[in-house]
């Protein structure tokens, strides 16, 4: 059985209730193990619990296996070794063994292999080396030394008059026959010497008839024709020799491969003096006694008894050793009367009632529900004291800006996530970083006039899925997927019909993956990736973005304001012209089919060797910093009282003094600058490592999309900018922003239902959440953000660091508060131009349009090294 953490695996036992169950009740079965569950969770918990890479092979030793692995380990190596171990030789050895009491395995085997070494069997294969015997006179002639593969015969016993291991069977002694004594019948006690054993059964007096054998297909042995008897190196088949002539394979028999076989046969219970026992189906198949003998159980008894009377003698001593101290009489007091019981009631009522006052006034002044001895505690233990109240501290969160501002609320979190991956994986795509509301405009955008951010982005997303769509099989996915889900629904005049859509949709041409995606063709790619890949499930707004990049409303001639049905059109030409929440869904879609392609895989390695370099430059940044501030250590105060004198006194005279732009060489350097140098090294690596760590937090190039801190279960906070290729300050040290916005997520449904369960215990925190943040309070997966410095401020002030996640919020929102700030003030700048750009151009004319172009329009791709219109 495999073991797991050294110990063997018990099979769980069945279900008593199974027993009595009806016969057609559905179970889990389990059939390496035998095992059967009444339910799934059992079941599943059972299988994942085999599935863990904790299991070893008992009979091998291999670890870091599945208990499938471990298990099909031991039936190999018990095959193995069952081929291996001689055939005659099993019973033999299992019949010595049984009933023996011996303490541990390695002696048990040790006693068995001194007796069976030089002890052969019929038909057992083994080999005769007539180099093994120093008995043979070397200077008689002998044909020569060689070693032959034979079979065992016969075994001719030495003497039939003395009977094996000191006593005759008692079959013998009744038939009176000593042609039935059978050979090497020495089963008795193991513990009994080598020296006694041989002598009552001298291995050497045996004589064997050996037969020559040979090798045949799939490592068969077949006995040599015809049969001659004589020495086997003159040529014959059959010979007489003594076991100082004979070996067997180490490979079939040796104290290791003895060990494994007995291990496997044979078990012993754990009580003391326990005899090993040879397995219950193995001693019916060898026809092994399994009755335990009178002399064996009344030996087992008695070692059990004088073990049992140790135990007690130590027992004994160890309580007379012990001095038991003198017993005092008892003291008996009076019976309390009915006054002192009275007021014994009483005391103990006013203490309880001052306690509860205490803790009243406790938790007023501390404003935790429990005395704690360090802060911060769960923030679900704390709240706002009298004190905090007082000094002006919010109580409730200021309400941040929710999704009902945003044009299409239920597509804000994909347009969100959307925009995360591109700009984290813009180096993929060929696209160079850009803001969200620069996205969300450019979406917007609904004239012919080409955008060429769009462009842009869906040509290097599309060119990425190059790799995604050679991958699979050529099939009509989104065909098969649509004709499924709307085949019966009732087609009306106000969309294209199901049947027309899929005639043309069928018609569009594919290969797109072996042509050039560019400018003009991305939205040709683009049907055909639908059509290969996405379906009503991935994709709910399928039929509808298909529907109208496919087609477009037919003009009456006669009355150019009507239309008479639905005319095929160009993709190209349709797009700008979608709504913007399908724009979203395409783009959310394209996002999700790329991040399986080599674009983003290969994005992924060289952001982890990156990461790796980064991690060396800063550990050895942290080993000089550490030996420049162990050699500022050993200055002395004196020295650094006169280093600052010297400091002092070089202010003054560094007007009139000049110096050399080199540094002169450390030999001529005088102590107070010597020790100036070594402070503004130290000061310089502090600040070389900080922007080291910071950057060793995150990969680089990858994405930052985690949320900061949970300030409760229900408030995730998240902070998108510097994601990616994106950075956080420009070439001239000018703050960058991407969102510029800190968001606020709200809760999962889980999240929900791990609130309710705590409210049951303690209805406090279910209000808790109601107060806190009042009308800014947030349904399931809605969003909300702060965009203004004055917002976050309001924010911070709210944050109760009493809170061990409110408490690393607020530090982590301080780490970063610069960028955070600076984002926002550069986004409030840029808003604030756009808006007055207009109102400066009403008073004068302009011949050219390019300055009443949207900000979108004038987006630059600085990855790309060919731009295509």
């Amino acid at each position: 059985m495999p073991l797991a953490r050294r110990k063997k695996v018990l099979i769980t036992k069945d279900d008593e209730s199974l027993q009595e169950a009806d016969p057609d009740t559905p179970v889990y079965y389990i059939k390496q193990t035998g095992e059967i569950f009444k339910d799934y969770s059992s079941f599943s918990s059972r299988m994942s619990f085999y599935g863990l890479k904790i299991f070893q092979c008992e009979t091998s030793g291999k670890g870091n296996l599945t208990f499938f692995e471990a298990l099909e380990s031991e039936k190999t190596e018990a095959r193995v070794l069952d081929a291996r171990f001689p055939e005659p030789l099993k019973a033999a050895v299992l019949r010595s063994v049984q009933w023996q009491v011996v303490g541990r395995l390695d002696h048990l085997v040790e006693a068995v292999y001194e007796r069976f070494k030089d002890r052969y069997f019929e038909g057992e294969r083994v080999f005769v080396d007539f180099g093994l015997s120093s008995a043979e006179d070397d200077s008689k002639e002998t044909p020569g030394k060689g070693r032959y593969s034979v079979q065992i015969a016969s075994v001719a016993s030495p003497s039939k008059s003395v009977s094996t291991n000191g006593k005759r069977k008692a079959s013998q002694m009744e038939n009176g026959d000593d042609e039935s004594i059978v050979p090497h019948d020495i089963y008795g006690d193991l513990k009994q010497p080598v020296a006694e054993v041989n002598a009552l059964d001298d291995p050497k007096g045996y004589t064997y008839n050996v037969q020559l054998v040979e090798e045949g297909p799939n490592g068969t042995f077949s006995v040599v024709e015809p049969e001659t008897h004589g020495d086997l190196r003159l040529g014959n088949t059959t010979m007489d020799v003594h076991c100082d002539l004979i070996s067997r394979d180490r490979l079939a028999f040796s104290k290791s491969i003895l060990k494994r076989f007995i291990r496997e046969c044979v078990d012993r219970d754990a009580a003391v003096a326990s005899p090993w026992i040879v397995k219950a189906d193995i001693a019916s198949k060898y026809n092994i006694n399994q009755n335990m003998p009178e002399e064996v159980r009344r030996g087992v008894d008695a070692m059990k008894r004088l073990e049992s009377d140790k135990r007690k003698k130590i027992i004994e001593s160890k309580e007379t050793t012990t001095v038991s101290p003198s017993k005092r009489p008892k003291r008996t007091k009076p019976a309390p009367t009915e006054e002192e019981k009275a007021a014994k009631v009483k005391e103990e009522e006013a203490a309880k009632a001052k306690r509860e006052r205490d803790e009243v006034a406790r938790q007023a002044l501390t404003g935790c529900k429990r005395a704690v001895a360090r802060w911060p505690i769960e923030d679900l233990d704390v709240s706002i004291t009298e004190k905090e109240k007082s000094s002006g501290k919010p109580l409730v969160r200021p309400i941040p800006h929710r999704i009902s501002e945003f044009p299409a609320p239920d597509s804000f979190e994909p347009l969100l996530m959307a925009w995360n991956f591109i700009t984290t994986y813009g180096h993929a795509f060929n696209v160079s970083p850009f803001p969200l509301d620069m996205l969300e405009a450019a979406l917007h955008h609904d004239t012919p006039e080409p955008c060429f951010l769009i462009d842009c982005l869906h040509t290097g997303i599309i060119s990425s899925c190059r790799s995604v769509s050679a991958a699979i099989t050529k099939n009509q996915v989104g065909v098969t997927s649509l004709v499924n889900e709307y085949n019966d629904e009732m087609e009306t005049d106000d969309t294209v019909g199901l049947q027309q859509l899929v005639q043309s949709l069928t018609a569009f041409g594919s290969g797109w993956e072996k042509k050039a995606v560019n400018h003009e063709t991305w939205c040709n790619a683009l049907v055909s990736i639908l059509k290969e890949h996405a379906t009503v499930q991935t994709m709910p707004t399928m039929r509808p973005v298909l529907s109208h990049l496919l087609f477009q409303p037919g003009q009456d001639e006669a009355n150019p304001e009507s239309t008479t049905g639905w005319v095929s059109a160009r993709p190209r030409e349709r797009y700008y012209s979608l709504a913007f929440d399908l724009k979203i869904s395409i783009l959310a879609f394209l996002c999700d089919l790329s991040a399986t392609g080599k674009a983003v895989h290969n994005a992924m390695e060289t952001c982890e060797t990156s990461i790796t370099e980064m991690r060396k430059e800063k550990l050895e940044l942290k080993k000089e910093q550490k030996r420049l501030a162990d050699q500022l250590a050993t200055l002395t105060a004196e020295r650094r009282k006169a280093m600052n004198g010297a400091k002092k006194g070089k202010k003054k005279t560094a007007e009139v003094e000049s110096t050399a732009d080199a540094t002169p060489p450390e030999s001529v350097l005088s102590d107070h600058e010597s020790d100036e140098l070594v402070v503004a090294a130290v000061a310089d690596l502090s600040m070389d490592t900080a922007p080291s760590e910071a950057a060793s937090d995150e990969l680089p190039g990858s994405s930052a999309m985690s949320d900061i801190i949970r300030t409760t279960p229900t408030r995730p906070v998240w902070w998108f900018d510097g994601v990616g290729c994106m950075t956080l300050l420009d070439q001239n040290g000018d703050y960058l922003y991407g969102t510029g916005k800190l968001f606020i997520q709200g809760p999962s449904e889980d999240d929900l239902a791990l609130i309710d369960t705590k409210a049951k215990a303690n209805p406090s925190i279910g209000l808790r959440r109601e107060v806190e943040e009042g009308e800014g309070i947030l349904g399931v997966g809605e969003w909300a953000w702060y965009e203004t410095p004055e917002e976050v401020e309001s924010y911070l002030k709210w944050l109760n660091v009493k809170g061990q996640r409110e408490s690393a919020l607020e530090k982590a929102l301080a780490r970063w508060k610069p960028y955070l700030i600076g984002g926002m003030e550069t986004r409030h700048k840029e808003l604030t131009t756009q808006t007055k750009q207009p109102e400066n151009r009403r008073g004068r004319k302009s011949n050219t349009t390019t300055e009443a172009r949207a900000p979108y329009l004038h987006y630059v791709n600085l990855y790309s090294t060919k731009q295509n219109q």
